[in-house]
């Protein structure tokens, strides 16, 4: 038959796991960068965006800079 440990071996382990440990709570958190553009840059950078979309496979992307793009030509 096992026993368990005794409470203070048990508090010993955690303590020093807890301190020891390379984790922490930055590792168990989503993190997310935030970027913003301005009408004029993101013109600048529109056909790039596109350039690389389209490179990429990714046409859901390419497509919103592009009904983007025209929606700016509009208002001007």
């Amino acid at each position: 038959m096992i026993t368990p440990p005794a409470p203070t071996t048990f508090y010993r382990l955690t303590v020093t796991t807890a301190t020891c440990s390379s984790l922490g709570l930055a590792d168990f958190q989503k993190r997310m960068t935030v970027q913003e553009l301005s009408k004029e840059g993101f013109s600048a950078l529109a056909s790039t965006i596109e350039t690389l979309a389209a490179a990429e496979r990714l046409t859901a992307h390419k497509n919103a800079v592009t009904l983007r793009v025209n929606a700016l030509k509009e208002q001007a």
